[in-house]
């Protein structure tokens, strides 16, 4: 009789093996993944791990290689590839890289669908439409925490520029839109969007920066130009409501430098709006803090409903 037992394991034994092998599957590829890694559309090659001396092809592969929170950094100038972000990232460019994204159908070229607390930053990308396709969007958030848009520049997009539709906050700086329909278009008709835009310019498209359905919107030391409609407008949809307020802004070469329609209300201080059409528009509230300068309108300056006081 042998001394030894090839009795077969037990059931459990077996199902406790196979566990202990999957966790440490996801262990391995867990391990696999980095909080940084680098994308080169010149010469990167979309296999491994996307590291500095070996680099990736493109946003879409190098997504698949960073931990959630992490950081995609672009360390040469090229044509990149439309990318959709499905968790907390930071898409960036290097100092001195120009990273372009050119769209030619009727899509995004950055398109947002993250988990409702994550955070996606975008950071010094060139965003351009090619060929007028309806429906092109520059920055397209349907889902998602907090969207940062920093030191970008975006133009050409029949749809928008930028836009923010999810209930959730967006912050967007440094940034310049250009030639689009809605260059920045914030609002949602089933939750509250609260927004800042600092620091932008808005030129050459249809409406500048536009307040809708249950949007909160603080416009602070920008410049909207030359829109064929309005440079400021609140507007929300049906029972909605909107909010937009205006800090050290000018409005110039549009239809329409500041308009509220419907269930809105904007408050303007310390703005200037001159040379448009028509200074001031509104069917809702439009407010003044009482030191703006309004006038130069070759069609009228228009008026304000009414004023708010500094305290």
């Amino acid at each position: 009789m042998s001394i030894f037992n090839f009795a077969r394991p037990c059931r459990p034994c077996r199902n406790a093996v196979l566990s202990l092998i999957t966790l440490a599957c996801f262990v391995i590829v867990a391990a696999a993944q980095s909080s940084r890694v680098f994308v080169s559309a010149p010469s990167g090659v979309d296999a491994g791990t996307c590291t500095l001396t070996q680099p990736c092809r493109t946003f879409t592969y190098a997504l698949t290689q960073v931990n959630a929170k992490g950081e995609v950094v672009a360390v040469d100038s090229g044509e990149y590839d439309q990318v959709t972000i499905n968790k907390a990232v930071t898409i960036q460019t290097a100092p001195g890289v120009y990273a372009g994204i050119t769209v030619t159908t009727a899509s995004s070229a950055v398109r947002v669908i993250a988990g409702a607390s994550d955070s996606v930053i975008l950071r010094g990308l060139t965003l351009h439409a090619f060929g007028g396709q309806a429906g092109q969007s520059g920055i397209y958030i349907t889902a998602g925490g907090t969207l940062h848009v920093e030191n970008c520049v975006i133009n050409g997009f029949s749809l928008s520029g930028i836009s923010v539709n999810h209930s959730g906050e967006a912050f967007i700086k440094d940034t310049t839109v250009r030639d689009s329909g809605y260059a920045i278009l914030v609002g949602n008709n089933a939750a509250l969007i609260k927004a800042v835009v600092e620091n932008c310019r808005i030129e050459n498209s249809i409406i500048g920066v536009h307040a809708s359905s249950n949007a909160r919107v603080v416009v602070r030391g920008s410049v909207a130009s030359g829109q064929s409609s309005a440079g400021f407008f609140a507007s929300p949809v049906g029972g909605t409501s909107a909010e937009l307020i205006l800090e050290n802004c000018l409005s110039s070469h549009n239809s329409i430098g500041v308009t509220s329609s419907g269930n809105s209300i904007v408050r303007v201080s310390n703005s200037t709006i001159t040379q448009n059409t028509t200074g001031l528009s509104h069917t809702g509230t439009l407010l003044t803090r009482g030191n703006n300068t309004v006038e130069a309108n070759s069609a009228g300056n228009g008026t304000f409903t009414g004023s708010f006081a500094a305290q």
